[in-house]
């Protein structure tokens, strides 16, 4: 007799929820709750009588997508700052391979996370279309994805320069300020300096080049910043006159 009303043991994978006057199981899976399970649904009416089912719920793994869209540019005779492929989706561990194979000196880890590395030697000067293709553990059939990304390996260093404007975004006391300083050219790493404190609450972070806090009170300053890179078998350098306003 109606109304029915529906149960179910155990409970549905994380994100997936089971209606109990209709049946209808709504949701979206969880990430990582890909794989098959075993529920008994159970169904009673108005009476208290009751029927069970076991069923079988299976939930794919999400798409692979491979999202790196671009490669730093190399330098002959300099290290490749190492550069790792990013996928999302599927089920870990992936395991990654590249036609053609990249220029003498470098190397892919096949294993994830997938990461360029080494140092271009000479003759590999130029720009190449290399395949990538990621294949995952999905069971019982692995995915698999490819995208076409170009590597350019150059025969000198580019000039390194301080890509930034001269004046700042300005920051407003008590609210959370970022802005990242950016540089063209050059063998990366960078490593970043200035040569005055920074308005109070504000830090350069060397490694990243950003400027981050939150200020604590009005500043106007102007101060010599520096980028250094990472060219051997002397590094580049560049100098550029920052400033940094705070208001209320």
């Amino acid at each position: 007799m109606t109304p029915y009303t529906w149960l179910v043991t155990p409970s549905l994978p994380d994100g997936l929820t089971l209606d109990t006057t209709t049946g209808d199981i709504n949701g979206a899976p969880s990430t990582g709750t890909f794989g098959t399970t075993n529920h008994d649904f159970e169904l009673q009416d108005d009476a208290l009588h009751s029927v069970t089912k076991r069923l079988a719920v299976t939930v794919n793994a999400a798409g692979l997508t491979i999202t790196t869209t671009s490669l730093p540019t190399g330098t002959v005779n300099q290290k490749y700052p190492p550069t790792s492929l990013g996928v999302t989706g599927g089920v870990q561990p992936y395991v990654w391979s590249v036609n053609p194979a990249l220029p003498n000196g470098l190397v892919l880890n096949v294993l994830a996370p997938g990461t360029i590395s080494g140092t271009p030697l000479d003759g590999t000067a130029g720009t190449t279309s290399y395949a990538f293709t990621v294949t995952d553990s999905s069971a019982p059939t692995q995915q698999t994805r490819s995208r076409t990304l170009s590597l350019t390996i150059t025969l000198t260093v580019p000039p390194l320069l301080i890509t930034t404007g001269s004046v700042l975004p300005k920051g407003i006391v008590g609210q959370p300020y970022s802005v990242r300083l950016l540089a063209s050219g050059g063998t990366l790493p960078f490593s970043w300096f200035v040569d005055r404190a920074l308005p109070p609450g504000l830090t350069l972070n060397t490694s990243t080049g950003e400027i981050e806090g939150t200020p604590t009170a009005t500043d106007n300053v102007s101060f010599n910043c520096t980028v250094r890179d990472s060219t051997q078998p002397t590094n580049l350098t560049n100098t550029k006159l920052l400033n940094l306003q705070v208001t209320n």
